[in-house]
């Protein structure tokens, strides 16, 4: 997406337990999402899960997207942010119910979201191609 940001988020999650059935998967994308849109205090239409992915333990891609008319704070802005909060005990990202055992975040480029999803994402669009709330 346009002028989004790719995130990757590190969790100290054994990911054959985590998702260990669709269920469970589904379960732990959605919590980690919720986590992740609340930590940065922005509404969930700017953080696109993309993936969860094993990495030694889980990795979660997220694109953090811009806001409608490009308003602050930038999607990098947002992914300073929530890099910021792995150093605070007490931040929303180590307070989230999954986020709480991240390890790291790094800003990357923007993620292709799998074709399912960017499918969905389009039929949900309202107009000027804006996630509806």
């Amino acid at each position: 997406p346009q002028g989004a940001v790719g995130l990757a988020l590190s969790l100290d999650i054994d990911f054959e337990e985590a998702a260990a059935s669709d269920l469970r998967r589904r379960a732990l994308e959605q919590q980690v999402t919720e986590d992740v849109t609340r930590a940065l205090i922005v509404p969930k239409h700017r953080v696109q899960l993309v993936s969860i992915q094993r990495g030694g333990s889980v990795v979660a891609l997220f694109n953090i997207l811009p806001e409608d008319h490009n308003l602050p704070p930038t999607p990098i802005q947002l992914a300073q942010y929530l890099a910021r909060q792995l150093s605070d005990p007490a931040s929303h990202l180590l307070r989230g119910p999954c986020t709480q055992f991240a390890t790291s975040a790094v800003a990357t480029a923007p993620y292709n979201a799998p074709p399912a999803l960017a499918l969905s994402q389009s039929l949900a669009s309202g107009p000027g191609g804006a996630l509806s709330a």
